[in-house]
């Protein structure tokens, strides 16, 4: 059995750009269950921005908004799980089912973060300022883990 401690996540950014060329996008990934409008031209989905996101970006151009880091791979002693698939890859890879995560993993790793300056995976990322300085909701962000909770981390 894994230990949390036993395993180290990297982050990648998630845009609101929706672009149907450009495989593994976190909104192109759910379009079809969120009813985003599929065109061939990419666009900004501003139903993924919220206000307090706007609200602390003024002058971000909302294409450019990193609104989420995703975690693409965990390492386990065992090797390296990516369970969002190999996006960023020549030759990208289907996400994981579920069942595919070790047990322990699922409810100590987050799956996704909200993006803010500060957040480990954002803090030395050529992107850091299309993210807000500070969480987008007070002084905590909101984590979900690959459990399907939801949690607030500083």
């Amino acid at each position: 059995t894994l230990k949390p401690q036993q395993m180290v996540s990297r982050g990648v950014k998630c845009i609101p750009r929706y672009d149907k060329y450009r495989n593994g996008r976190l909104i192109v990934e759910l379009a079809p269950f969120l009813g985003v409008e599929e065109r061939d031209e990419p666009y900004v989905v501003t139903g993924f921005l919220t206000r307090s996101l706007r609200r602390s970006l003024p002058n971000t151009n909302p294409k450019d908004i990193r609104l989420y880091v995703m975690n693409m791979a965990v390492e386990t002693p065992t090797g390296t799980v990516n369970p969002w698939g190999n996006a960023a890859h020549a030759e990208p890879g289907p996400p994981l089912v579920l069942s595919a995560l070790p047990t322990v993993s699922r409810s100590s790793l987050p799956m996704l973060s909200e993006a803010h300056q500060n957040h480990p995976a954002v803090v030395a990322a050529p992107w850091r300022l299309s993210t807000p300085a500070l969480p987008p909701h007070g002084k905590r962000a909101l984590q979900l883990f690959f459990d399907g909770s939801v949690r607030e981390t500083q």
